[in-house]
């Protein structure tokens, strides 16, 4: 069975005869799922007691979708600085992949937006029933149902890169092979490398992502955005936790850039292995996640 927890704000939840539980979305989601699918609606304003429920029913779902706003019932919010909708949606997002990481999250595009809060953590996706987007998702469901149905487990496997390609291409070449989670940021990252209820197998890390605020003062801020090797601290962070695998894996050159080239002082024979790995999808240069492990 896949279990799928869905939020509409223009939703009533669970009996909404679109987005609730034995609305037309789930018929479709069972269709194109091909299996048996229990689908938790909720609707409205994600908040208080509400809010807590809705993290919990994620904590066990397989598939996520939720939309890209979060605003109360009235138009106060309109008038007010104190809210902001696509903020508030991206903080619960940012909870539920600290609850349930290896959950695939997906978010409404918004139509005619491109970018919104939310989409750092969610996968966007055009429309409530995105073929393309969530085929992957249910296949990656349905074959990590049948080997718990054996009494195994799948490795986990965390990929943390900040470019969105290099993210589907570890969903696209992992599927049904290991347990994902997908981390974007350094703190994404490091939320779930720290959290004691999850044990990684596997972790793969870019290098050079960009900074985040600090938190320090408006000294720091001069480095959010800017491309730092945060990565080396990652795989630190990873052996702390006693993560068995940690892999450095690079998509630039090796003498591009003096900290690719630094690292060459870890490859042999040391529990952090330092890779370069990449593959040509029409113009771009995109990791090769799966020769790496094959080549381990």
């Amino acid at each position: 069975m896949i279990k799928i927890v869905l939020h509409c704000t223009a939703s009533s939840g669970s009996k909404d005869p679109h987005y609730g539980d034995r609305g037309c979305l789930y018929f479709e989601y069972k269709k194109m799922a091909d299996t048996e699918v229990q689908l938790h609606g909720f609707g409205g304003f994600i908040d208080g007691n509400e809010k807590e429920k809705f993290l919990e029913a994620c904590a066990n779902a397989d598939i996520i979708i939720i939309d890209a706003w979060n605003h109360p019932p009235d138009d106060s919010w309109i008038h007010s600085s104190n809210h902001d909708p696509y903020k508030s949606m991206a903080n619960i997002a940012k909870e539920i992949k600290k609850v349930n990481p290896f959950a695939h999250l997906f978010a409404d595009l918004m139509e005619g937006i491109r970018e919104v809060e939310v989409h750092k953590y969610a996968r966007p996706i055009n429309h409530w029933v995105d073929k393309k987007a969530m085929q992957i998702a249910f296949e990656s469901a349905k074959k990590k149902a049948k080997i718990k149905e054996k009494g195994d487990e799948m490795k986990k496997l965390l990929i943390v890169d900040d470019d969105k390609a290099n993210q589907q291409m570890a969903q696209e070449q992992f599927l049904g092979r290991y347990d994902l989670a997908v981390a974007s940021s350094f703190s994404e990252a490091k939320d779930i490398i720290m959290n004691n209820d999850i044990d990684i197998d596997i972790i793969m890390t870019d290098i050079m992502m960009p900074g985040e605020d600090a938190g320090q003062g408006a000294s720091g801020m001069e480095y959010v955005g800017e491309l730092i090797p945060v990565g080396l601290v990652i795989a630190l962070l990873a052996i702390q936790s006693n993560i068995p695998e940690i892999f450095i894996v690079s998509d630039t050159g090796h003498h591009d850039h003096p900290i690719i080239w630094a690292m060459d002082s870890l490859r042999n024979g040391n529990k952090i292995k330092c890779i370069y790995r990449a593959k040509q999808v029409g113009e771009e240069w995109i990791k090769d996640w799966k020769t790496v492990l094959e080549e381990k």
